[in-house]
């Protein structure tokens, strides 16, 4: 009887470690994309500064609603000469600061 109630103890803290490390790397995870997130925007908010006010007065990112900025974006990102990912990170940034 000793031996079952032993194996038992011993099965639930071997259970209870690895949901706890499995929580660990969740919010570890959940942390890096939330700083690459923040990342994102702020290159965003560069090149909408830099790349897209070289040729006009920008709207505020708050002017228009996230699917109204799409269409935008989609043309005026090639007369910008934006790579995918300065596409993707101005995306992000006016996402953000979207109308909602």
């Amino acid at each position: 009887m000793k031996k079952y109630l032993y194996s038992l103890a011993f099965l639930g803290a071997v259970i209870y470690s690895c949901s706890t490390q499995t929580k660990t790397k969740t919010d570890a995870a959940s942390t890096m994309a939330s700083a690459a997130k923040a990342e994102d925007i702020r290159k965003g908010q560069d090149i909408f500064s830099q790349r897209c006010g070289r040729c006009h007065d920008l709207p505020a990112p708050s002017a228009f609603t996230t699917s109204e900025w799409k269409p935008i974006l989609e043309r005026m990102a090639p007369k910008a000469k934006l790579t995918a990912d300065e596409n993707s990170w101005v995306m992000a940034y006016v996402d953000a600061n979207a109308k909602k």
